[in-house]
């Protein structure tokens, strides 16, 4: 039997947050610093950066809808504007990101990351979480004009989003007990906040107001960066990046469409 710990790995069991990154609620983490600082450190890895286009356009359409008036009931046609998707997709931006993340606090009162372990582990509030935020340091502005003015250049002259989504961007420990297996559950959380008193209690109790001390720790932050220049990232991808032709006349014919039908 390996003794990951030893080896420099946390032997903590974790489970996937969505999109999110990942979770744990370990009995390892939850009495030692050290533990918690080797477990922040093994699942240190660069979070998923990708480059998302998307095309798309209104169209005004119609729909029937049932209405009632003086007591009676009858059935009137409404138009309305709905967006409409063209096409999307996303350009791995991953490969970009250094592999390595600093790992720091920004807490206000100016307590360093083993102070916050050491918190987390001295508090014995039940819903209490510590939770690592990955920030990427790059001109994402900067690569957003080169895209979409690329994607206009294309001859797209539609409604266009150029976006940066991320995931594996969070780790976070929390403590297993009753209490937060309820508030963890997608479900239960969900019927907390339709029934409004349970939420609100729950979140008074682990301290989201003002009024109380702060049982969720989010103030560990893991900056990474791309060593790279925008305009060298877009060379990078360019190949990548695509649109339908929308040609001038295809452009006028459409909003006389949207004039008269």
């Amino acid at each position: 039997v390996v003794n990951t710990s030893v080896a420099g790995l946390s032997p903590a069991r974790t489970f996937y947050d969505g999109w999110n990154g990942i979770t744990s609620c370990d009995r390892w983490l939850q009495d030692s610093v050290d533990e918690l600082m080797l477990f922040l450190n093994t699942h240190n890895t660069r979070p998923l950066v990708g480059c998302q286009v998307e095309g798309w356009h209104h169209e005004r359409r119609t729909r029937r809808r049932r209405v009632v008036r003086d007591g009676k009931e009858h059935w009137e046609t409404e138009s309305y504007i709905e967006r409409v998707r063209d096409f999307m997709y996303k350009v791995d931006l991953t490969p970009f990101v250094y592999p390595f993340g600093f790992i720091t606090s920004v807490d206000a009162a100016g307590l360093s990351v083993p102070d916050l372990c050491q918190k987390f582990v001295n508090d014995t509030n039940l819903l209490k979480s510590l939770a690592m935020k990955k920030e990427v340091d790059f001109d994402f502005n900067g690569l957003h004009s080169m895209v979409y003015g690329y994607i206009r250049s294309l001859g797209w002259r539609r409604g266009l989003t150029v976006s940066f989504p991320k995931a594996n961007a969070s780790v976070r420990v929390y403590h297993e007990n009753w209490l937060s297996a309820m508030w963890e559950n997608c479900c239960c959380r969900i019927l907390c906040h339709l029934t409004l008193v349970p939420c609100l209690l729950m979140r008074i109790y682990r301290g989201d107001c003002c009024c109380h001390e702060d049982h969720a720790e989010e103030d560990v932050r893991s900056y990474f960066r791309i060593n790279y220049q925008a305009i060298q990232v877009f060379e990078g991808i360019r190949s990548q990046l695509w649109a339908p032709g929308f040609s001038g006349a295809a452009m006028a014919m459409e909003l006389l469409r949207n004039v008269f039908w």
